[in-house]
């Protein structure tokens, strides 16, 4: 019975979409699957787990309710098996792909081997996925998430200013005030973090930022998109 249910799923797949979102909608599936085995959970639990995957993966609204359809239930039904073999835990399982930023693009993609074999040439090799992130010079400070969100959101950006008012919106969650002592307080928090990817890289990253950053909008340049991989385990 499961066998048949898992070809009816399989053939939900998205077909004439994108790579990028079939390999969403299978990460989404793996995934869920990997977390309900864990434990015995409700259908509004699972409904959770696959939503929590869901943002994990970037899927959007459209996948996501087609996915909200069947695979709870299915999920549940899987749970009250009496005995399930590791093959059918395993049934829409779905190696790591790992999410990228490098020269300007974010993709996903099946292995980063190549990108490793040039670590050394990137003033930036990021694990998104480590609590500190470790320069790979000794010598040099180490990063928290928040610099390495503040990083990631720049290099989407790569070419483009934005103002402190909408990077602290998207970056800190936070609305700028017009009184001057909290204006300086969170242009000083900007500052910390810029500071500490500036000295994670040895001295290479604000070359790289537009002039007047605080009055024109904050942003690097283009010639920043060969100095940085930052890349995290999907699945």
């Amino acid at each position: 019975m499961i066998s048949e249910r898992n070809n009816q799923f399989e053939n939900e797949i998205p077909c004439g979409r994108s790579i990028d979102e079939s390999l969403i909608f299978l990460g989404v599936v793996g995934e869920s699957v990997t977390e309900a085995t864990r434990g015995t959970f409700s259908l509004s639990q699972l409904e959770d787990i696959v939503k929590k995957a869901a943002v994990h993966w970037g899927a959007g609204d459209h996948l996501l309710a087609m996915l909200l359809c069947k695979l709870p239930s299915m999920l549940k039904e899987l749970q009250l098996l009496p005995a399930v073999n590791e093959e059918s835990k395993t049934f829409l399982h779905v190696k790591t792909q790992y999410r990228i930023w490098t020269k300007g693009e974010c993709e996903i993609v099946k292995d980063i081997t190549k990108y490793e074999a040039e670590k050394n040439s990137f003033d930036f090799w990021i694990d998104r996925d480590e609590k500190k992130s470790r320069p790979l010079k000794k010598k040099l400070a180490n990063i928290g998430p928040k610099a390495v969100d503040l990083l990631i959101y720049l290099v989407e950006r790569l070419g483009e200013r934005v103002s402190k008012e909408q990077l602290l919106r998207d970056v800190w969650g936070e609305e700028v005030y017009q009184d001057i002592e909290c204006e300086r307080s969170q242009q000083n928090k900007i500052e910390l973090q810029l500071t500490k990817l500036e000295q994670f890289c040895g001295g290479k990253f604000r070359q790289h930022l537009f002039s007047k950053k605080f009055e024109k909008g904050i942003g690097l340049n283009s010639l920043f998109k060969n100095s940085y991989f930052i890349f995290e385990r999907l699945g």
